[in-house]
C-alpha cells in the first residue's frame, strides 16, 4: 500500500533546534528584505521548537554610529512585534564575514544558521568558505 505523505510546513519539516544562530550582514538601517525574511525564519523556527535565537549583526564596512543604533532598533522591533523574547544580540566586525559566521556559530553552539542568500549574491560571503566553516546545518533564504 502506498503512503501518502502531506506537505509540512517548512519549520516542522527541519526539527528542533535548541539554538538557532541568525547571521545578518546588511548595512541598512531599516534591513533590506532578504534580512527581513531571514528574521521571519528564525523566528518562525524559533518558536515551533521553543529555541533561543542569537542574532549575530556582522560588519563588513564601516558603518555610522547612528546607522548601526538604528539597525540594531529595527530588529529588535523585529522580535518585539512577533513576541518572541528569547534571543540575544551580537555585534561582530567580519573580515571574512563565511570564516566569522562558522567561529561564532562554533562559539555559541548554534544547530542552525540561517541567513540571507543577498550577501552571497552580492560576493560579500562565499558560499563554499560557509560550507567549510560552519559546523552545523544552514538555512539559506532568499
Amino acid at each position: 500500500m502506498r503512503q501518502r505523505l502531506s506537505p509540512a510546513s517548512p519549520a516542522k519539516s527541519v526539527g528542533k533546534h535548541e539554538h538557532i544562530m541568525l547571521a545578518l550582514i546588511d548595512q541598512r538601517p531599516y534591513l533590506a528584505d532578504g534580512s527581513k525574511q531571514a528574521i521571519a525564519a528564525a523566528i518562525s523556527y524559533a518558536q515551533t521548537s521553543n529555541s533561543k535565537v542569537t542574532v549575530t549583526l556582522l560588519e563588513v564596512d564601516p558603518v555610522a554610529e547612528e546607522d548601526k543604533k538604528k539597525r540594531l532598533e529595527t530588529v529588535m522591533w523585529h522580535f518585539q512585534q512577533s513576541g518572541f523574547s528569547n534571543f540575544e544580540v551580537l555585534e561582530k566586525e567580519a573580515g571574512k564575514a563565511s570564516v566569522t559566521i562558522g567561529d561564532v556559530a562554533d562559539e555559541i553552539a548554534a544547530n542552525i544558521v540561517i541567513i540571507s542568500v543577498e550577501p552571497i549574491h552580492a560576493k560579500i560571503v562565499d558560499a563554499n568558505l560557509l560550507a567549510e566553516f560552519v559546523p552545523c546545518p544552514m538555512l539559506l533564504v532568499p
